[in-house]
């Protein structure tokens, strides 16, 4: 009996509207102008941060870049992190329907929400998009008291612990086949993939209807085959 649904934040409830590299550069100038780096050199150590397990925060990964390159690390470092996260937040767009389809499923299921990316901004994007309060866990990379990224099975423990269940009781849903279904169904867990290749389940997930039917009248022959 299915019991618990672990969702994706990026790509499968929202989506990023605009220029990252002239976000950063816009909000981060007042560390870097100064700078002969170019900010391709700069984006690139940001990814390699972003893309490695641990604690993080968009001002640890800031941090971190200067002190690769060697840029001296201004006073208020912390600001403007802080003002980057919620330019970021400002950016991010919930998919249509969204916000009244966790909010019935949360009556329904416990719900976990599962995403990469430093503490800071993934909660700023969470709060932005308003629907934290539906979810019974959050789990973001980045924060200490999780640490690890998706795919590694570990991650999807941790919902698992949280929310109480068997992995055969949870189903994930994300539109990353490498990092969300296969991590999952590492761990023994259903899954479901929303995207536009590879024969995905459903196309987006404003297809709630056809979502609800799978969930509820023939989950065990669509998605556990």
């Amino acid at each position: 009996m299915l019991k618990a649904l672990f969702f994706d934040l990026d790509g499968t409830l929202c989506h990023f509207q605009g220029n990252f590299k002239k976000i950063f550069i816009d909000c981060c100038s007042p560390i870097f102008n100064s700078h002969s780096h170019t900010y391709d050199l700069i984006l690139n150590h940001w990814n390699e941060f972003l893309s490695q397990e641990g604690s993080l925060t968009a001002g640890i990964a800031l941090k971190k870049i200067c002190s690769e390159l060697g840029i001296s690390l201004p006073a208020n470092y912390l600001e403007i992190a802080a003002h980057f996260c919620q330019t970021y937040a400002n950016h991010i767009t919930p998919i249509l329907g969204v916000n009244d389809m966790i909010k019935t499923l949360s009556e329904r299921y416990k719900l976990a929400l599962i995403s990469n990316g430093p503490m800071d901004m993934q909660c700023a994007a969470i709060k932005s998009l308003g629907i934290g309060n539906f979810f019974n866990t959050i789990l973001i990379s980045g924060d200490p008291a999780v640490l690890f990224r998706k795919p590694n099975p570990l991650i999807f423990q941790i919902a698992l612990d949280r929310t109480e269940t068997k992995s055969c009781e949870a189903l994930m849903i994300g539109d990353n086949l490498k990092v969300d279904i296969e991590g999952a169904e590492n761990l023994g867990l259903n899954t479901l993939f929303i995207g536009k290749n590879k024969d995905p389940r459903i196309r987006s997930i404003e297809d709630l209807p056809y979502l609800m039917n799978i969930l509820e009248t023939d989950f065990n022959h669509s998605i556990k085959d």
